[in-house]
């Protein structure tokens, strides 16, 4: 039997800092298990509404371990339809529906949760100050996060060109997580000394410049053309996927137009899990300054949504269905 969990259903585990341990090992085995598998892609589909009001944009995941997910967005001009985003989860081995998720908060933590793992990999474990390039919903979940990998954290300051959205930002993390959050008014601002730095920004260029940082510090990008292309001369860099970001195909700046002009190479990227098994060192020098390119991965779909789906069957939460009664069919 199925279950129906809806974004009320998922609350207590989505707010309960006491199950992130579980999560970041849910992430952790997704890497690893993308690794043995050889991480072969799977489809995806952007499917038109009407009169160009936006796409439903469909990504496909599958996992041997965690099972098979379908992950459905609606998205266009204005603010999402209620029930706009919504995940299936399968059984791997018969194909059998096992979970109808709500995917509003979901989405948030299958980027949120590796972004924590790759900080708790690359970060200084005394870091203590954290900038926030961004005041988002992807930002907050990215906080929450960086929060449980660093256990020094006791600053952190937050720019958005939005003067509202970063001072609101401020006062509710600061609330949640009972840290010192300053909104700051230039990014600069912000950056300036910082150990970790989370760009989640909805610009569509370099948010902050390389002479920025601190020697040391750890640069979390999510979406793709928001770090200065000088810093990969600069910096280690440390990605989520190598083939989403310098594989044959891959479209992510500012590594595209530096592999074409022959500024970066491209044998130079490490994998990060290569560092989650030791195969490679996270850091090779105190100073040495690491970006982590984290561009999303269908195994992050499923290691999360296996992770909701046992906490809810564990403790009963969710509402059982079937769609087909054994034995009534024709």
């Amino acid at each position: 039997m199925a279950l129906l969990l809806t974004r009320d259903d998922l609350r207590t585990l989505l707010e309960d800092p006491a199950q992130l341990d579980s999560a970041f090992a849910a992430i952790e085995g997704a890497f690893r298990e993308h690794r043995e598998s050889g991480g072969k892609p799977t489809p995806q589909l952007a499917l038109p509404l009407s009169e160009g009001r936006g796409a439903v944009r469909i990504v496909t995941a599958a996992s041997a371990t965690n099972g098979v997910t379908l992950r459905a967005a609606s998205g266009g001009p204005g603010a999402s339809p209620i029930d706009a985003y919504v995940v299936m989860l399968f059984d791997s081995k018969n194909g059998q529906l096992r979970a109808v998720l709500a995917g509003d908060d979901l989405n948030v933590y299958r980027t949120a949760v590796p972004a924590g793992v790759g900080c708790r990999l690359l970060a200084h474990p005394a870091s203590r100050v954290v900038a926030m390039l961004g005041s988002g919903r992807q930002a907050r979940g990215q906080l929450v996060m960086l929060h449980h990998a660093l256990p020094a954290l006791d600053e952190v300051r937050v720019y958005s060109p939005t003067p509202e959205h970063r001072v609101a930002f401020a006062l509710e993390m600061s609330e949640r997580l009972g840290v010192r959050v300053d909104a700051v008014a230039d990014p600069r601002a912000a950056v300036a000394g910082a150990d970790v730095i989370g760009v989640t920004s909805n610009a569509l260029a370099p948010v902050f410049e390389t002479a920025w940082l601190k020697p040391g510090a750890l640069v979390v990008s999510m979406a793709a053309g928001q770090v200065p292309p000088d810093l990969l001369s600069q910096a280690r860099v440390i990605a989520s996927s190598l083939a989403d970001v310098v594989g044959p195909g891959a479209k992510r700046e500012p590594y595209t137009s530096a592999i074409a002009s022959g500024a970066w190479d491209p044998t130079r990227t490490v994998e990060l899990v290569d560092v989650l098994t030791g195969t490679t060192p996270g850091r090779t020098s105190e100073d040495e300054i690491i970006l982590y390119e984290m561009p999303g991965m269908g195994a992050w779909d499923t290691a999360i949504m296996r992770w909701v789906y046992d906490w809810a069957t564990q403790r009963e939460v969710g509402t059982p269905f079937h769609l087909s009664v054994p034995g009534s069919g024709a």
